[in-house]
């Protein structure tokens, strides 16, 4: 888990991470080993959303950084 910043919205979506990584791991091995075809089929919906959710987390992320490396830089 990444380590409390004291600002929310951040640590929310740091800690999202590796919450929805977990996720997707999980799901690829019971694509790999499972037997249940309905249990597979979760699995596959679980990979998908994940994935788009931490596109937007690591999107969300790497525009904040952007934004306060430009605001400190800007101040200098």
């Amino acid at each position: 888990m990444a380590t409390p910043t004291s600002k929310p919205d951040l640590d929310f979506m740091q800690g999202m991470i590796p919450h929805h990584q977990g996720a997707i791991d999980m799901a690829i091995v019971v694509l790999q080993y499972g037997k249940d075809a309905d249990v597979k089929t979760l699995a596959e919906a679980v990979i998908k959303s994940k994935n788009a959710e931490l596109a937007v987390r690591k999107d969300w992320l790497g525009t904040t950084v952007k934004t306060k490396l430009h605001e400190v830089t800007a101040s200098k």
